[in-house]
């Protein structure tokens, strides 16, 4: 993978966004579970994609939006369950080659051309007004598989969250950027978190538990206040302490910080 940004589960992915479970896909953001794609966004579980925007389960479409369960479809829009169609209107598998040939040929002006009858065809299409599927009490936006998530967005099977945003896979979190891959929980107040439990105001931090105001730590527990820790326990400003005297320290600690 080459110049990506906040990858999950990839391989062979390049110049881009938010990608999780993607293989052989370039230029695309908030897609999951895509192989072949360039140039999508938000697309889930597509296979040989181009330039599509807002799809679920499709294959073999191009320059399209707002799809679902579709194949073989190209400048078409709000369709569900349809194969073989190009722009908005059934065709022939030869149709649909050669429609599809004119716009791929591999010239710039073709490209061209596709991308602005793609925009035409999304401006004049029917938009939602939020994206949310199988989810339930929630409010914000591309929010899938998940209940109970308030002014959250981009969550992806998550439970109990509020003023959250990139979310995968976890639950009872607040006031977070960037929660999961794998599961996390009871995570308030915190910046990039990865398979952990209970944790706040903390930045950074991969596999660990019970963490306080702590920044890029691996696979640490109860600590507080500390730094670039790996597998350490019991460690106040990066200072070895034995469990009873973290279990003393840390509440007057907290105490002088409430009264400061």
């Amino acid at each position: 993978c080459y110049l990506n940004s906040l990858m999950a589960r990839c391989e062979d992915v390049y110049y881009s966004y938010w990608m999780v479970g993607c293989r052989d896909t370039v230029d695309s953001l908030f897609t999951h579970d895509s192989t072949l794609c360039a140039w999508c966004n938000d697309v889930h579980n597509g296979y040989q994609c181009v330039m599509v925007e807002s799809a679920r389960d499709c294959s073999d479409c191009y320059f399209s939006f707002e799809l679902r369960n579709c194949n073989h479809c190209i400048f078409s829009s709000n369709l569900i369950n349809k194969s073989y169609y190009a722009f908005n209107k059934p065709c022939s598998k030869e149709e649909f080659e050669q429609i599809k040939g004119r716009a791929l040929d591999g010239s710039w002006k073709s490209w061209g051309e596709a991308y602005r009858q793609f925009l035409e065809l999304r401006s004049k299409a029917l938009h939602r007004a939020v994206q949310m599927v199988n989810t339930e009490n929630s409010t914000g936006n591309y929010i899938y598989n998940s209940k109970n998530c308030l002014n959250c967005f981009d969550v992806v099977n998550g439970e109990d969250c509020s003023n959250a945003f990139s979310v995968g896979d976890s639950k009872n979190i607040a006031r977070i950027y960037s929660c999961g891959w794998p599961a996390s929980e009871l995570i308030y107040n915190c910046c990039v978190t990865r398979g952990s439990m209970d944790v706040a105001y903390c930045t950074y931090i991969w596999w660990s538990n019970r963490l306080r105001y702590s920044d890029s730590c691996f696979s640490c527990s109860d600590c507080f206040g500390c730094i670039g820790l790996r597998r350490k326990q019991y460690c106040i400003l990066n200072k070895q302490y034995t469990k009873e005297e973290y279990e003393k320290l840390v509440p007057r600690i907290v105490e002088h910080m409430k009264k400061t």
